[in-house]
């Protein structure tokens, strides 16, 4: 019985670190395009527009 519990427990934890990864991947995913759009041209319009 032991056993199964931490097994179960593991599940958590593994189920979790997969979770923080997911946040950690879409929050990075959101920097690189955002970091993309205002270096290249268009960001350059929207810092001007930004300015205004």
């Amino acid at each position: 019985m032991g056993e199964f519990l931490l097994l179960d427990e593991h599940v958590r934890v593994q189920e979790k670190s997969v979770k923080i990864f997911a946040k950690n991947m879409v929050y990075h995913t959101t920097v690189l395009t955002l970091f993309t759009f205002t270096t290249g041209p268009l960001g350059n319009t929207l810092q001007h527009i930004a300015m205004c």
